[in-house]
């Protein structure tokens, strides 16, 4: 029975603001690896209100943000290197702090996968 929403990286009913709900809603989380929480309060018309939240992890190389290492991100880091990729990379998936994704990430990508160290 819910009718709004409050989104936010800082707390419950802080740091975002209400919203209709109206099915799903993206939200952006704040910039940077590991673990972020997300703090989700919904509120029905007679204005009674119920809390959430879920931690979510973001992993180095981890391209297109789906918080699995996989042979995917390094074929998205190679296509990014080349021009020919078509989604917007995860920018929290630059491994060694240069502002882009490109060869070293998909190097790194490729050790760790083969490693099983993720």
């Amino acid at each position: 029975g819910a009718s709004e929403v409050h989104i936010s990286n800082v707390a419950h009913g802080e740091g975002g603001r209400w919203k209709n709900l109206t099915g799903e809603t993206e939200w952006e989380l704040s910039p940077g690896r590991g673990e972020k929480t997300v703090y989700v309060r919904f509120s029905d018309l007679a204005g009674n209100t119920a809390d959430t939240s879920a931690v979510i992890t973001f992993v180095a190389g981890d391209v297109d943000g789906n918080v699995v290492l996989e042979p995917g991100d390094a074929v998205t880091a190679l296509q990014i290197l080349t021009g020919t990729a078509t989604d917007k990379p995860n920018p929290d998936a630059d491994v060694n702090g240069d502002g882009r994704i490109g060869t070293e990430e998909a190097v790194y990508i490729l050790r760790r996968i083969s490693d099983r160290t993720y």
